[in-house]
């Protein structure tokens, strides 16, 4: 009673592994790199991602990195897979889009700020393909195309701005004035910021990122005053502003990898989700561009 239970010594059949042959024994053998991939350690420091410690490519870029497995890959085909279905979905709406005779001023203007963050937004996923792609080039390659994904964000938010605000209040000249001056401060800032701090890829993002969550006060005001546009477009607007804030917490907090650093390496890491939330987003906004430039061809817009 309360003494300690005497374990049974195992049968005599039954031994440990040092007593069983090698041939018999099972260790899960973990094969090596390939030559062409290595660690953090091995690659320039312009190269690295924080919290990504394996499958970095030793090679310059080549055309079977498309297909091969590396860090880069998910980056590479996230947006390709983006390019092809905005290129897609472009094509579709512009053979429906009337001509421009056909449609009423400010309607060309309009329909010119559609069609301008379409190009915008296959042009960024373009440009992203190819710096993820030469990632592992020399460091002059690498900043360059550095500095053109950047622009290409850049352009984007600009052309979203200078296309959904005049648009979304259309029955409001005014407040056109307003967010339209809004607008071009806070792109002022955010060029100045891809200007100053270009070789500064996390920065000059949270900054665009900053800029980009901005446009929730315009959107919020308009679902506010047009009821015909809140009904029409509301739910593409906060998915459009839901899409943005997740992209943006997962790329400044490097969400999932912080916590588990080398768990991420090939799949599921933050760059990749990033890619997946802001395509998202800009194709929701695609669609509430589409819809808000069928409303103002309508009547009832600006009797809503």
């Amino acid at each position: 009673m309360g003494g300690v239970k005497d374990v049974p010594p195992p049968p005599p059949w039954i031994g440990s592994a040092e007593e069983v042959p090698g041939y018999q024994r099972r260790v899960k053998v973990v094969p090596p790199p390939p030559p062409w991939l290595g660690s953090a350690e091995e690659v320039p420091g312009y190269q690295r991602r924080r919290f990504i410690h394996r499958h970095y490519r030793l090679e310059p870029p080549r055309l079977c990195h498309f297909y091969r497995c590396h860090n880069e890959l998910g980056n590479m085909w996230t947006h390709v897979a983006a390019l092809g279905f905005t290129l897609m979905r472009f094509a579709s709406w512009w053979v429906q889009v009337p001509s421009h005779s056909d449609l009423v001023w400010p309607g060309p203007l309009y329909a010119f700020g559609v069609a301008a963050f379409f190009v915008s937004s296959l042009f960024v996923f373009s440009v992203s393909i190819q710096y993820h792609w030469r990632y592992c080039s020399g460091e002059r390659e690498f900043n360059g195309w550095l500095c053109l994904d950047l622009a290409g964000c850049f352009m984007t938010l600009f052309i979203g701005f200078a296309a959904g605000i005049p648009m979304g209040f259309h029955c409001f000249p005014h407040l056109q004035k307003v967010y339209l001056t809004q607008a071009g401060v806070i792109c002022a800032a955010m060029l100045a910021a891809l200007v100053l701090e270009r070789k500064r890829g996390e920065k000059v993002i949270t900054v665009l990122g900053w800029g980009g969550i901005s446009a929730v006060v315009p959107a919020i005001h308009f679902l506010a005053i047009s009821e015909v546009g809140r009904n029409r477009i509301g739910l593409r607007l906060l998915l459009v502003v839901l899409c943005g804030v997740v992209a943006f917490l997962i790329y400044t907090k490097l969400w999932p990898e912080c916590y588990a650093p080398g768990s991420f390496d090939l799949w599921g890491h933050s760059h990749q989700l990033w890619h997946i939330f802001i395509f998202l987003a800009i194709a929701q906004y695609n669609e509430a561009l589409i819809d808000i430039f069928n409303l103002t061809a309508s009547a009832e817009f600006c009797l809503g």
